[in-house]
């Protein structure tokens, strides 16, 4: 595109900022936020948020906060890669002190949010936190919890030794478990050595 002089747009920058953060490469990421400030489209709202996780998930995550304090107008999506980036460095508290920015401003939480929250928690988040997302996910914003969901909070609480639980929750899935449920209540048996539900689970 560039030898025949033709420029990329915002979505063309946040599909490539995408797949840099996939490959973990620094470098590409940087030369196309370069060209985003060139051509005046680093701040757009997409473009800005696809720049806050390419910078945090190639170990830049205070590029990426850096990114998110520049911005002049933030919506769920940015927001939401503020919460995955905290997410990815285990720092559980900065996520939920974004979360209740969102909700100061007005703004509505969206799948991806609580996604990120959950798997915020089940990395040695704070369970009473981790339990009062899952059900405000629901009863407060009517998001009805997907596999994903499920596979967080179900690690949640399986890394709290609260294995039973997560049996239970599991199991009320009925039908629609995916293998994926069942993996993660599965190595939170194997993390807590516990033989007769790791049995159970297999």
């Amino acid at each position: 595109m560039n030898s025949y002089g033709k420029r990329l747009d915002s979505v063309l920058i946040s599909i490539l900022l995408a797949v840099t953060s996939q490959l973990v490469t620094l470098a590409p990421g940087v030369e196309l936020h370069g060209y985003a400030i060139r051509h005046n489209l680093h701040s757009e709202v997409m473009v800005s948020s696809a720049l806050i996780d390419m910078y945090s998930k190639c170990g830049f995550l205070d590029l990426a906060l850096k990114v998110f304090d520049e911005m002049p107008k933030r919506n769920i999506v940015s927001y939401n890669s503020v919460i995955i980036s905290f997410s990815l460095y285990g720092l559980a508290s900065e996520a939920f002190e974004v979360f209740h920015e969102v909700l100061e401003r007005g703004l509505k939480p969206d799948e991806s949010t609580f996604t990120a929250l959950l798997s915020d928690c089940s990395h040695g988040g704070p369970l009473k936190e981790g339990r009062d997302v899952f059900r405000r996910m629901r009863d407060d914003f009517s998001i009805e919890a997907n596999t994903e969901h499920y596979v967080h909070f179900v690690k949640l609480l399986g890394m709290a030794e609260e294995l039973d639980e997560a049996y239970e929750v599991v199991n009320s899935l009925g039908e629609h478990v995916d293998s994926g449920i069942w993996g993660a209540l599965l190595s939170c048996c194997d993390a807590h050595n516990d033989l007769k539900m790791a049995e159970i689970v297999s």
